[in-house]
């Protein structure tokens, strides 16, 4: 247990300090460290980043930095091709 909030703390710092790349490195981590498979590893890192980028967000959202009109279309067309990225893994080697 102790390992995976280690990964998760890791995954948060660089969602933080660079407002992307989590799941980059996320998944690989759950790989290496936890023994995952990529079609485990991905969702996984998905649920995590989905929510340090969401406390993220609501901090900025509360601050007045997020312009609506560019971020609604992008996390829609994002929540709608994230599932066939995780289809995807499934069915590609690791």
């Amino acid at each position: 247990m102790l390992t995976v909030l280690l990964l998760g703390a890791c995954v948060g710092l660089i969602l933080g300090v660079t407002g992307a790349g989590g799941s980059i490195i996320a998944v690989p981590l759950l790989m290496a460290v936890l023994g995952m498979s990529l079609p485990e590893a991905a969702p996984l890192a998905l649920l995590a980043v989905f929510a340090a980028a969401a406390v993220g967000a609501m901090q900025a959202w509360r601050r007045r930095l997020v312009h609506l009109p560019s971020a609604l279309p992008l996390a829609l067309v994002g929540m709608l091709v994230a599932p066939l990225g995780v289809l995807a893994a499934r069915h590609l080697p690791a």
